[in-house]
Formats: structure tokens, C-alpha cells, sequence
């Protein structure tokens, strides 16, 4: 089994600094072209089905993918980013510092949102559900920053606290196989150098 995680394109409120969580999110057009370099980078791989958010920046890039990889899509409730609450559609820089500056930031919940903990929870599901009901496949997963992280770290046998610590750029990609990461937050395809830092301390 073979497992391609995929960030979703530069956004508008990524070039802004501001929290997207699950507001639907729009591609810029770097986002859009980035979309494509992955669809293009993947265009070789046997990819049996695509597993994507449903939030539009998500979707839309997995759409541009699927231009190249031509295998079925399919929505994913859950492949959905962490929600943030009532930070959602606000500047990420004080909040983001205010968070990891908590004793336990994994267990910070916005009010009307998700803490990390909860995130790493549903995405312990969703490997639960990939690992029985695509046995032998190969799927690609295009989601979101802190969605991948979790998935990451699931996969990698990591606890919630460091699997929060993982980075991942826009528009990189991540290959499993043989239970380990081939490739681990690359942006090679893109252009850019390719980033071999595991974690964000």
C-alpha cells in the first residue's frame, strides 16, 4: 500500500496570514499553478483513488490534480481541517503564539472549535478506514496543514504532541510506504528546495 498526502495550494488567507480552519478557502493563482506542478509530479504514480476535504481549497486542488492523475474522487468528511472557532477568519500570528505558549497547546480548544487532540483523534479514523477499506491501494489524500500533520504522525507511530510539531508547506507532498515516509514535506516538484526539517521546534 502506498500512501501520497498532499497540502492544498497557496490561499488567499495563507498569503494574508489569516486562519482559515474550515471556512472554505480560494486558491491564488500561485495556489492554482502549484495544484497543477503536484498533479504534474504525480502523473506517473498508480493512483487507484483520491481521497479529499471537502473545503474548497482542498477540493479544488485535488480537482486540478486529478487533471493528471487519472484516478476517481472522492470526498472525505473528515479529511476536513481543524476547526478554530471563533479564531476562524482572524490574523494567525497571536494566536498561534498565544496557543503554543500554553502548557499543553494540544489541548487548547477554541471556543466552538477542535484542540489538536480532538483533530488527532479523527484522523486516527480515518487511517483506521484507508487501512481497511483501501488494502493494496494506492491513494492519494489532498487536505489540509494541520490534517496532514496528524495523519503523519498517526502513520509514523507519533503521539499528538509531537505530530504537532511537523511541517508542512504548501502544496508539498509525503509518500508512505513499507511503514515509513519515503518522501516527508517536499516542495522539490514545485520549484522550491525541498524542506528535510521533521519538525518544528
Amino acid at each position: 500500500m502506498r500512501i501520497i498526502i498532499a497540502r492544498h495550494g497557496e490561499t488567499e488567507s495563507n498569503s494574508l496570514g489569516i486562519i482559515q480552519g474550515q471556512l472554505p478557502g480560494k486558491l491564488t493563482e500561485k495556489g492554482i499553478r502549484q495544484a497543477k506542478k503536484i498533479g504534474k509530479f504525480l502523473e506517473k504514480e498508480k493512483i487507484d483513488i483520491i481521497l479529499t476535504s471537502r473545503l474548497r481549497r482542498a477540493y479544488d486542488t485535488a480537482k486540478l490534480i486529478s487533471g493528471y492523475v487519472k484516478a476517481p474522487l472522492k470526498v472525505e468528511e473528515n479529511l476536513k481541517e481543524r476547526n478554530f472557532g471563533v479564531f476562524q477568519g482572524k490574523g494567525r500570528e497571536k494566536f498561534f503564539a498565544w496557543e503554543r505558549s500554553l502548557k499543553e497547546p494540544w489541548k487548547n480548544k477554541p471556543e466552538n472549535g477542535e484542540s489538536f487532540e480532538d483533530l488527532y483523534n479523527r484522523e486516527k479514523e480515518v487511517i483506521g478506514i484507508i487501512l481497511s477499506r483501501y488494502k493494496d491501494k494506492n491513494v492519494l489524500i489532498v487536505t489540509h496543514g494541520d490534517v496532514s500533520r496528524m495523519l503523519i504522525g498517526i502513520l509514523e507511530g507519533k503521539n499528538v504532541i509531537n505530530s504537532c510539531r511537523i511541517k508542512q508547506a504548501n502544496a508539498c507532498i509525503n509518500i508512505f510506504e513499507d511503514g515509513k515516509f519515503e518522501i516527508l514535506n517536499s516542495t522539490e516538484h514545485l520549484g522550491e528546495l525541498k524542506s528535510i526539517n521533521r519538525t518544528e521546534i
